[in-house]
């Protein structure tokens, strides 16, 4: 992992192509997601939040529960 960007997609980025089709995370409830799954789900909420105006580098408070929403907006 690069020293330039400690977030934690910075960390995981490299993993989403080589293992896309691999599970990344199953739920108690059986909802099972892959890399890919994760990956697209991650863009679209930073794509939400880009039209909101957040840009990179600001800092955004959030409360919400355990959830692989709350896994994704990470």
């Amino acid at each position: 992992m690069s020293t330039d960007n400690f977030n934690l997609y910075a960390h995981f980025q490299p993993q989403f192509e080589r293992h896309a089709d691999d599970e990344l995370l199953c739920t108690g409830d059986g909802v099972s997601l892959t890399w890919s799954d994760v990956d697209l789900r991650s863009a679209a909420i930073s794509s939400l939040l880009g039209g909101l105006g957040i840009e990179p580098g600001d800092r955004v408070s959030v409360q919400v529960e355990k959830s692989p929403e709350a896994l994704c907006l990470y």
